[in-house]
């Protein structure tokens, strides 16, 4: 081997030295980014000084509860962070009951005409099982961009709108009204309201 060979074979050593080292270094990397974005979703719920569970936890992200009591009932409310790019955060709330097999595509005709207007968020129903929810749903990066009072913005928005729509949804599910007519009758009261 000549002097070629020899400094071949130290760059070979050297680089496979420095990629255990970078490995190392990007392990660490992604643990402390795991850390951050755990730590962003729970420090912004606890900045709103509310009750939180975590109910799960896995290598695609986290998923928070809590429960929010308004004049409607409680409503379940969900967050869940992906960790995977791009990073988004998506907070569901929950109607407090199934809707009945029965009424699901007029209720579902009902959420299509409250969805037409919405700027921030939707109401989505499984057509299977009866579960309707509203999501509000936004990307974030980890340079600590979100802050608390957009957090609190869509989280409210969330429940918000749930509450809002609730007696709608309640009247479409066990009246003979058309969606249309509800909605309707909703957006007049809703509009006279806020004039």
């Amino acid at each position: 081997m000549g002097i070629l060979g020899l400094i071949a074979a130290i760059l070979f050593l050297l680089f496979i030295q420095w990629s255990r080292i970078n490995k190392s270094e990007k392990n660490e990397n992604v643990k402390q980014m795991e850390k951050m974005e755990k730590d962003i979703l729970k420090n912004l719920i606890e900045n709103q000084n509310l009750n939180y569970e975590l109910i799960e936890e896995s290598s695609d992200g986290y998923c928070y509860k809590m429960v929010f009591q308004t004049e409607k009932g409680n409503f379940d409310v969900v967050d869940t962070l992906q960790k995977q790019e791009p990073h988004y955060v998506a907070l569901y709330t929950y109607f407090p009951s199934e809707i009945p097999k029965g009424n699901r595509l007029k209720v579902s005709e009902f959420l299509t005409y409250l969805n037409y207007g919405l700027h921030i968020g939707n109401f989505e129903m499984n057509m299977s099982n009866g579960k309707l929810r509203v999501k509000v749903s936004f990307c974030y990066d980890n340079s600590g961009t979100m802050t608390d009072y957009l957090f609190d913005l869509y989280l409210k928005n969330s429940y918000r709108l749930l509450e809002c729509y609730f007696d709608g949804i309640m009247t479409v599910i066990y009246s003979d009204k058309t969606s249309q007519n509800v909605y309707e009758e909703l957006t007049n009261q809703l509009y006279v309201s806020l004039n």
